[in-house]
């Protein structure tokens, strides 16, 4: 795709400036925004049902959960969610949410499923 689009960048008639930011940033740019949609760390799916709670192909049992928070804390650009599992085992399991997506997700509407479902445990 890359080799295409500057073979074509090659035969355009325009600034020079233009043609080499095209051809070294836009790869560049590529490269970033795929190295964040891949990274493992921060995209995973969370499965809420009726008797527990699955986050990374992790599952934590309603039994076995203490307490969930999602808190926000600032960061450089914004701030970053994360959700925060206590379990009876006095431990704790950390997971940045700042990236939630899928079916219009955000932080509160991920709290209300998570009260819903942990009513009937």
């Amino acid at each position: 795709m890359f080799l295409v689009l500057g073979i074509g960048l090659l035969n355009w008639k325009g600034a020079i400036e233009f043609k080499i930011f095209l051809l070294f940033f836009l790869p560049m740019l590529v490269a970033v925004v795929l190295q964040k949609v891949l990274c493992k760390k921060i995209n995973y799916k969370i499965v809420i049902s009726a008797i527990g709670i699955l986050v990374n192909n992790i599952f934590y049992n309603w039994n076995e959960i203490c307490k969930i928070y999602i808190v926000r804390r600032p960061a450089e650009n914004g701030s970053d969610w994360h959700l925060i599992i206590a379990l009876d085992t006095e431990l704790l399991d950390r997971y940045d949410i700042s990236n939630i997506t899928g079916l219009n997700s955000t932080e509160t509407k991920l709290a209300a499923y998570i009260k819903h479902f942990n009513k009937f445990a």
